[in-house]
């Protein structure tokens, strides 16, 4: 049988011997992972970090892609991503850059009007594959990414130091945004929240918190977290533990048909600022925190996120499933406020913010 560090020359050197994904690659491959399995922990850093040099010092192909799934899949279980991370993350940042100048060629050439019976992403496809056709080396790149992405977010959601450290992606994540799932997942990703401060006020119930968030990925995540935190009136909880540990990014969670209905309206400290109070039924609505978004986007008051809790216009029904299973997600309370406190918390919203 194979040493690691045998096994590990194996895969490195079938990752680089051609670009399709084959048997022999996928032999080569689970000898890796058994030799990982047989070694109780000696030498498994050195041949991650083998395996990272690999990724910086070799070109991008589906090989390497499924090398990198590989490396996620250790993440996911509890590997630290240190190791590889950032020359993984490096190969995924060089992709996404040429896939979004891909992208901004295709827009520039979609036409001006799409008609009733065109599909618009049919269209974009068509633009696309006849640009790769005329590009060599942009072959591949499409699907490569689409691997390869998957494990960046497993290293990303085990670190918030890599999450700040490759932000500066972003702009080139926004020219894949609802043309590839890359740069609504990546994007998404590197705007969670880390250690963010928050101001939550309910003024109808005379309650609310100063606090921080950290790993939320969307406003979703948000209101079921706000959900458990702030009980309903007769003190029952919200959720089971269960659910609370998933939401929580720390236990998996795939009963998709059951759903929670929201609590709330929330609301931007605009709401405060513009009305004097909370508005009531669907009016107003620009003032609203839609929970399909993300808390990136709620405004800030003085460099605090804010968000303010009144009655709901309509049901709203979501999923209890978060969008990264593997992030941990938190809402910490620095201080709660009493009703008086929350009174004059929500004055102070209604004048400029100092900053």
């Amino acid at each position: 049988m194979a040493t690691l560090k045998q096994a590990t020359d194996a895969l490195v050197g079938a990752m680089r011997d051609g670009t399709e994904i084959d048997d022999d690659l996928i032999a080569v491959a689970n000898a890796f992972q058994q030799a990982c399995h047989d070694s109780d922990g000696a030498g498994i850093d050195a041949a991650f970090t083998q395996l990272g040099l690999a990724f910086g010092d070799g070109i991008p192909t589906l090989r390497m892609a499924l090398v990198a799934t590989i490396c996620g899949a250790w993440v996911e279980d509890g590997r630290d991503p240190e190791t590889f991370a950032r020359p993984l993350i490096g190969v995924v940042r060089d992709l996404v850059r040429d896939v979004g100048g891909l992208c901004r060629l295709c827009d520039q050439k979609m036409p001006d009007e799409i008609g009733v019976d065109e599909d618009g992403d049919e269209i974009f496809v068509s633009i696309r594959d006849k640009l790769i056709a005329e590009d060599t080396s942009l072959s591949g790149k499409w699907e490569i990414l689409g691997m390869m992405y998957l494990p960046a977010i497993a290293a990303f959601a085990k670190s918030a130091r890599l999450r700040r450290e490759y932000q500066t992606m972003l702009p080139d994540l926004m020219l894949l945004n609802g043309r590839h799932m890359a740069g609504d997942y990546l994007s998404m990703m590197l705007r969670v929240p880390d250690n963010e401060r928050l101001l939550v006020l309910e003024p109808g119930a005379g309650r609310g918190f100063l606090g921080r968030m950290s790993g939320i990925a969307d406003n979703f995540q948000l209101h079921m977290l706000l959900s458990d935190m702030l009980p309903l009136p007769n003190g029952s909880p919200s959720f089971s533990p269960e659910k609370i540990a998933h939401l929580r990014g720390a236990l998996p969670y795939h009963k998709e048909e059951d759903v929670f209905i929201g609590r709330w309206n929330m609301f931007s400290w605009k709401a405060a600022a513009h009305h004097g109070c909370l508005p009531t039924g669907a009016s107003h609505s620009s003032c609203w925190i839609w929970n399909e978004g993300i808390p990136d986007h709620i405004p800030t008051f003085d460099g605090m996120r804010v968000v303010l809790l009144g009655e709901p216009s309509y049901q709203r029904a979501m999923s209890h499933n978060i969008i990264f299973g593997n992030l941990p997600a938190d809402i910490t309370v620095d201080e709660w406020l009493s009703a008086d406190q929350v009174d004059v918390w929500f004055e102070r919203l209604k004048m400029p913010p100092l900053h």
